[in-house]
């Protein structure tokens, strides 16, 4: 967006639909990835929940924070996926 001399109507325009396709995305994984909402501090923190293939019931959970210098797009690369089949 530093192209853009007022970003802000221009995320408004595009966001919506870059998150809708990442939604995508993540729904087409084996198993699919979920988006969650996390209560916090009196609102919600949102997330994204990755399980182990064929996983029924209830399995240990590891929750991973990207920090603010990073997007959720850009760390979902980075996610600890590897770890999801040994769970």
């Amino acid at each position: 967006m530093d192209a853009c001399a007022d970003p802000e109507p221009r995320l408004r325009e595009v966001f919506p639909r870059h998150r809708d396709c990442f939604d995508r995305v993540l729904s087409s994984w084996n198993p699919p990835t979920e988006r969650v909402a996390s209560p916090y501090e009196g609102d919600f923190l949102p997330g994204y929940l990755l399980g182990p293939p064929g996983a029924d019931g209830p399995r240990p959970t590891l929750i991973a924070g990207n920090g603010s210098g990073c997007s959720r797009i850009m760390s979902s690369h980075r996610s600890p996926t590897g770890s999801a089949p040994r769970c």
